[in-house]
C-alpha cells in the first residue's frame, strides 16, 4: 500500500508488509513493531486495515505512528492515530488506512490459541507477518501475525482467528 500526499498528488512512501511502524514522544522512540499484512473490512470493501499487534496503545502517551524502514533511521513521516484499543483475549490491531488520513486501531490481548514456535524474534517484531512454505516452495501462505516473544520462543496470532474475531478479509494479489 502507499501512503498518497494529499496536496501534491504524488505517491510518496510505499508500506509493505514487515515494513516498521513507531510512536515517540518528542524526539524519542517510545515504541517500535512492525506491519503484518492488508485486510479490507468485510462489511465495507472500502475501508482497509493494515494488521499488526495491539498492545503498543498506551493510555497515557502519544498513539501517533509513524514509518520506520527497517535497516535507517526513523522516518518522520505520520502514518496516523491509534484510535481504538481493547484488551480481551487476543493481541492484534487493526489500523484504518485510509490513503493518509489517519490509523485507527483496534486491540487485543492473548490468549491459548496462539501458535508457539522456536523462531527467533527481535525488538519491533511484533505485528510482522508469518508465513510458511509449501513443500514445493514454490508458494507461501500467511499464518498469522507476530505477537510476542523470548529467548527463542516466538508467540503468533492464527489469522483465522483475526479474520473471525474482525470480519475483515485479506487483499490478495493476482
Amino acid at each position: 500500500m502507499k501512503l498518497y500526499n494529499k496536496v501534491s498528488k504524488r505517491f510518496q512512501k510505499e508500506l509493505l508488509c514487515g515494513d516498521g511502524i513507531y510512536k515517540k514522544s518528542g524526539r524519542q522512540v517510545t515504541g517500535i513493531g512492525t506491519i503484518g499484512f492488508f485486510a479490507r473490512d468485510g462489511n465495507n470493501s472500502e475501508i482497509i486495515y493494515v494488521v499488526t499487534t495491539g498492545h503498543s496503545y498506551n493510555d497515557s502517551g502519544s498513539n501517533t505512528f509513524y514509518f520506520f524502514p527497517w535497516g535507517d533511521r526513523p522516518d518522520n513521516c505520520v502514518i496516523g492515530y491509534m484510535e481504538k484499543h481493547s484488551i480481551e483475549n487476543y493481541d492484534y490491531g487493526l489500523i484504518n488506512y485510509r490513503a493518509i488520513d489517519g490509523i485507527y486501531i483496534n486491540s487485543v490481548s492473548f490468549a491459548t490459541e496462539l501458535i508457539i514456535t522456536d523462531m527467533e524474534a527481535g525488538v519491533g517484531d511484533s505485528g510482522g507477518p508469518a508465513y510458511f512454505y509449501y513443500e514445493n516452495l514454490y508458494s507461501v501462505s500467511l499464518s498469522g501475525i507476530l505477537t510476542g516473544g523470548n529467548k527463542g520462543i516466538t508467540t503468533i496470532l492464527p489469522l483465522q482467528i483475526i479474520l473471525d474475531e474482525t470480519g475483515i478479509v485479506p487483499i490478495l494479489v493476482n
